[in-house]
């Protein structure tokens, strides 16, 4: 397999937008990573409500055949409370796997 790689960075925000940043400055950092190895399908961080209408800020993983993507998606500053990865499928079925970890500042 080939593969592509992109990051996303979702931080803190005062505009209550829901675009995955997470009010103040000093809570948890979430990286979480998206392994694509067949089909496509767009992905979109959001906080307290699942995501059910795809509205930027979101990324796309595509659906070359025979290349494996990366995302990386940088969850800044998390308040307390549930936080959810909507995935809206593309023109293919796909086959993935998501990693969460948490990160500090380097």
């Amino acid at each position: 397999y080939g593969s592509s790689y992109g990051t996303s960075y979702y931080g803190a925000t005062d505009d209550d937008d829901d675009d995955g940043g997470h009010g103040t400055a000093s809570g948890t950092h979430l990286r979480l990573k998206l392994y694509k190895y067949s089909g496509d399908f767009y992905y979109l961080p959001a906080h307290e409500h699942a995501p059910i209408k795809l509205v930027p800020p979101y990324g796309y993983l595509g659906a070359e055949a025979g290349v494996m993507e990366e995302a990386e998606i940088h969850l800044c500053n998390l308040e307390t409370g549930t936080h959810y990865l909507g995935l809206v499928g593309g023109s293919a079925c796909s086959a993935y796997d998501i990693v969460a970890e948490t990160f500090t500042d380097a």
